[in-house]
Order: C-alpha cells, then structure tokens, then sequence
C-alpha cells in the first residue's frame, strides 16, 4: 500500500471518484501507484516488453472514465 505523503490525497477518495468516472481521480491514483505496479510487474513476467504490455492493459482497462480529464 502506498502511503499518503504531501499533496497525495486519500486512495480511497481517488478511488470513489474513479469509479465515478472522474478521469483525473483516475489518472492521479495511476500516477502514484505506477511504480509500484511496475516492480510488481517485472517481477513476475521478467521481460521488458511483457511489463510494457502489462502496464498499459491495467491502465486501459478503466473503460468509464472521462477522456477529456485525462488529458
């Protein structure tokens, strides 16, 4: 679990508001859990391009959110 530091708000806020669709809830929790995902990631599949793969499904896989947040 990622620990909340300056400027980090509440995982589960974020978490509420991406459920919601709330692009930028959803691009923020991504963006502090990142690197921990990707060690996760190699980890388990040892190949670069595996965990490239691996990361950007996990990311996608959000089908409801508000694509003009994200950007």
């Amino acid at each position: 679990m990622v620990k909340g530091g300056e400027g980090l708000k509440p995982v589960s806020v974020l978490v509420n508001k991406a459920k919601k669709g709330d692009g930028e809830a959803f691009v923020t929790l991504v963006k502090q859990y990142e690197q921990v995902l990707y060690k996760v990631a190699s980890r388990l599949l040892r190949n670069e391009q595996d965990v490239a793969d691996a990361m950007q499904k996990a990311v996608i896989k959000k089908p409801h959110i508000n694509a003009e947040a994200c950007t």
